[in-house]
């Protein structure tokens, strides 16, 4: 029993063995069965043990849909500003976790009511009762975050991306003469931010590119893409990401209003997905010709090499069926008449 009352929450202190059964000293079983979170004894004296696990009882209701008990919840609160002197990284593994639930919104709704909130994501706090001022968007900003987080797939950058890809409107809104309001660059001052954030977490350097990528390209969705747009679009973003910049996109759309259209987004990826599946060119690795063929050629080494190869894949991503050595080899001569 005294390893059992060592543990956090009654959930988790219970054993069982085939002599004896079920062995439950505080009603572990019970909590379960309530769907309820509950420290085992008293809960301050609990948190004051770790104070981590604050965010396990917020990061347990989120991923199992239970309650948090009324004293536990109280405590949580009283002790939340503690969690400052817990490190980033052990933070950060518990707040992905509730990222990454089936309703991540429950967990960050809850770590606001904590006061958690402003101690690690102060940043997101700035969005609440924000009004964006604009016909197209029907939530108050923090609202509209939410949303889109429970809306796109459980794919930590792809979550990370919706949780931060407004933030950067509370530092970007300009009222017209009829009082709307518009956010110029948000995308680019929300990508540093979320760079920032994602530096403070400690989280791999690629993390951050993955997620800071669908920050900078989601507001592209207003935009016209020709097929080579397309495809320069897909190696900006890369083959592994479009997809999760298309589901972000339509989480967008569709939580900022109800009556708007994603059919240009779904008729978009149907585009790409073809692009990919008959693996038209969109890189230079995938050209029939190389640096070695143009200076075979003559072509001296140095920056021109580059110049003509993108050059050439300009052409390639216009007109596939140019992609043919002596093709390419006729127009880069053509090419560097220019030079």
């Amino acid at each position: 029993i005294e390893d059992l009352s060592r543990r956090d929450f009654t959930i988790n202190a219970m054993a069982y063995n085939v002599e004896n059964g079920l062995f439950d000293p505080f009603g572990g079983k019970e909590d379960l069965e309530k769907r309820l979170i509950k420290t085992v004894g008293n809960a301050e004296e609990r948190f004051e043990e770790d104070y981590l696990r604050i965010l396990r009882a917020v990061r347990f209701s989120t991923e199992y849909k239970f309650s948090i008990e009324e004293n536990t919840f109280k405590a949580g609160r009283k002790y939340a500003h503690n969690i400052i002197n817990v490190s980033e990284e052990r933070i950060r593994e518990e707040f992905f976790k509730i990222l990454l639930s089936d309703t991540p919104s429950n967990g960050i709704i809850i770590l606001e009511k904590m006061g958690i909130l402003n101690i690690i994501l102060k940043e997101l706090v700035d969005t609440i009762g924000f009004d964006q001022k604009n016909p197209n968007h029907e939530k108050e900003l923090y609202e509209h975050i939410l949303c889109v987080l429970d809306n796109v797939e459980p794919i930590l950058n792809l979550r990370l991306a919706a949780l931060f890809h407004d933030i950067g409107k509370v530092h970007t809104q300009v009222l017209d003469k009829e009082g709307i309001g518009h956010y110029y660059n948000h995308d680019k001052i929300g990508a540093k931010m979320a760079e920032d954030i994602l530096k403070r977490f400690k989280v791999p350097n690629e993390l951050i590119r993955k997620t800071t990528i669908l920050i900078l390209e989601h507001m592209n969705h207003h935009n016209e893409f020709s097929e080579k747009g397309l495809k320069r679009l897909i190696r900006r973003v890369g083959e592994d990401e479009i997809f999760n910049l298309f589901s972000l996109q339509k989480a967008d759309i569709k939580c900022s209003n109800k009556s708007a259209s994603i059919d240009h987004i779904i008729g978009r990826e149907k585009k790409v997905k073809y692009i990919l599946e008959n693996k038209e060119v969109i890189n230079i690795n995938q050209l029939n010709i190389n640096g070695n063929d143009l200076i075979e050629m003559g072509f001296k080494e140095g920056k021109i090499i580059g110049e003509t190869l993108n050059h050439l894949l300009d052409r390639v991503m216009e007109e596939p069926e140019l992609n043919k050595k002596e093709i390419l080899k006729d127009l880069a001569r053509e090419y560097c008449k220019l030079c």
